[in-house]
């Protein structure tokens, strides 16, 4: 949004009109605003200083009177430049649905103006129709193919509707259209790092760090995709370089950090020292990155009090950022166990097959070893956490997902429920076609148990237990790159891990008998081959010993635990919690006698 050039008017007034403007781009607002008064003490109605003094209002923060101007200013809505700029000021105050109307105004009087696409699928997206506002962005895109706001937004939306091929060429196209732009070679690495095509995404981003050889970002996801692919010394070495570059982007040293290639003696540890205590012009995400990084490095040298301290500071400063309730995370359990409790379970919408194996659990509580053991067998293809289920979800939802799941769920005919579990079916199948069994290891599926169930009567489900506090303790310490908001704050994880105990208590009083095998962490790294024999048991398949060997794989592992689940299983972290129990008072009074 931006004042538009003025008309054409006498002489003098237009000379007048652009000097203000002139001061208006250079910031002197108090002698730009003044001119424009003196315009319209001599002409009240003149759209272009109305106009104008309205933009200025805006910037200068008077919404009131910026709206009353711009209203003014419209005339019989004919001015194209106007009516954008009324409308990007009502989107910036959040008042979408009345910038709608305004956008449309303007395509009308220009259908190729790829800004007002790009601000009517903007303010689409806001109030949730998310397919109506990537058709918009396609639209304008179709008509300005280099309009690079566009395209970014447009990648985050079809991340959002689970369209991760369709994001992918997204980010692609923004970058073909701006090579030189850090912002398209950055939103690329980003999703290359999570493709699934890990070798070509290895040789994309090779060839963006040929381009951007100082962007540390682009290092960072080069790093933890070959951590992905166990190729660790050639991720520590991605790493280093990162930071290389930039000694201060300690989302690399964090990242080192999770692959023990960091010692206390490195030279980048007096430096994150340093520059933590005095933390000015360090963005809060480094700043967090890097009290977690220290924390386990001084954990891992046995200094336990100094560790908690700087976990507890990353976890302060990073509960800072984000929106989390825990009494918002209670009310949407209810729902989900009064949706599909046994009523909804008897209802015919599944599909038979076997092909799934849920893995579920709280974060941390060993959902990931239990997949690799899993995998390690000849039938079984580890999924990972899969998004699969959700995407499909969200394609069959619309905005009911994130607003109204449980109710948009059960008001759905059965011919419908059917297509999602087809849906998900063949999303696995795509992922290994002969195997017998393919994982799905997204934790907080714990919280559908009965949804999941009526999908796929079929399907075996595997619950994660481990100690409480050792659990919490073990979210508390590690940085999630996505999602996991309840972890950030001693008190709040204390009781969602009531709420998840809760919902387990519920599932495993309705599921039917042999439904869901429950397996504890502490006894499983005791006796690793009764419990995987256990697992193999339960899925329905015929011994493999190579599920005992399944730390020596050559397969890729994307979850924060994929160094330790390369390693032989240890023992170490059992009772991990009790060096920290003088720090722990929240957590275990919200724990309270589960502790």
């Amino acid at each position: 949004m931006s004042p538009a050039s003025p008309p054409q008017t006498p002489e003098a007034l237009r000379r007048r009109l652009a000097q203000a403007l002139d001061w208006q781009r250079q910031g002197r607002h108090a002698e730009a605003e003044r001119v424009y008064r003196d315009i319209l003490a001599e002409s009240p109605e003149l759209p272009e200083a109305l106009h104008y003094l309205g933009l200025l209002a805006h910037q200068t923060g008077r919404p009131g009177l910026a709206e009353d101007l711009l209203r003014r200013s419209l005339g019989d809505g004919s001015h194209p430049g106007f009516v954008y700029n009324y409308a990007g000021v009502l989107a910036a105050q959040g008042r979408w649905q009345e910038a709608i109307p305004l956008y449309q105004r303007t395509l009308e009087l220009g259908p190729g103006n790829a800004d007002a696409w790009h601000g009517l699928a903007s303010a689409l997206h806001a109030l949730g129709h998310t397919e109506d506002a990537v058709a918009c962005w396609q639209r304008g895109l179709a008509a300005v193919p280099a309009h690079i706001e566009s395209w970014l937004a447009l990648a985050d939306a079809l991340r959002e509707l689970g369209r991760r091929d369709e994001e992918l060429a997204a980010c692609r196209h923004a970058h073909g259209a701006a090579p030189q732009d850090a912002r398209t070679a950055e939103r690329l690495a980003e999703v290359l790092g999570e493709s699934s095509a890990r070798e070509e995404a290895l040789r994309e981003l090779d060839a963006l760090l040929k381009a951007h050889p100082r962007l540390p970002v682009l290092h960072l996801h080069k790093g933890l995709l070959l951590g992905v692919l166990g190729r660790f010394d050639e991720a520590a070495a991605a790493l280093q370089a990162a930071l290389a570059v930039d000694p201060d982007f300690f989302q690399a040293a964090s990242a080192l950090a999770g692959i023990r290639k960091l010692a206390l003696g490195d030279p980048v540890v007096p430096r994150m020292r340093e520059r933590l205590a005095r933390p000015g012009g360090l963005p809060v995400s480094e700043q967090v990155s890097g009290h977690f990084a220290l924390g386990k490095l001084l954990e891992d040298d046995g200094e336990y009090p100094p560790a908690f301290h700087e976990y507890l500071e990353g976890n302060r400063l990073y509960r800072r950022l984000i929106r989390y309730s825990t009494e918002s995370q209670r009310r949407y359990l209810e729902e989900l166990r009064r949706g599909f409790g046994p009523e909804f379970m008897r209802r015919s919408t599944g599909d038979p097959s076997e092909l799934p194996v849920f893995i579920v659990g709280m974060p941390r509580s060993g959902t990931s070893l239990v997949e690799q053991v899993l995998a390690g067998h000849g039938a079984v293809h580890g999924g990972g956490e899969l998004t699969l289920l959700s995407d499909a979800w969200r394609r069959h939802l619309g905005p009911r997902f994130a607003v109204d799941f449980a109710a948009g769920v059960a008001a759905m005919p059965d011919a419908e429920l059917r297509a999602v579990a087809g849906e998900y079916l063949a999303g696995l199948r795509a992922l290994a076609p002969r195997a017998s069994r393919v994982t799905d290891k997204m934790p907080s599926n714990f919280m559908q148990l009965g949804l999941i169930h009526a999908l796929f009567p079929g399907a075996r489900i595997v619950h994660c237990r481990r100690d409480p506090v050792d659990t919490c303790v073990s979210c508390f310490t590690n940085l999630f790159r996505n999602g996991q908001l309840f972890s950030y704050d001693l008190k709040e994880l204390g009781e969602f891990y009531r709420l998840y105990a809760e919902q387990m208590e519920y599932w495993r009083g309705v599921l039917p008998a042999g439904t869901m095998l429950e397996l504890d962490y502490e006894e499983l790294v005791q006796d690793l081959e009764s419990g995987a024999r256990r697992l193999v048991a339960h899925c329905g398949l015929a011994w493999d010993p190579a599920c005992l060997d399944f730390h020596t794989a050559e397969r890729a592992v994307q979850t924060a635990s994929a160094w330790q689940v390369r390693q032989p299983v240890y023992r170490s972290s059992v009772q991990r919690g009790r060096r920290y129990a003088d720090e722990l008072g929240p957590l275990l009074e919200a724990l309270g006698s589960l502790a």
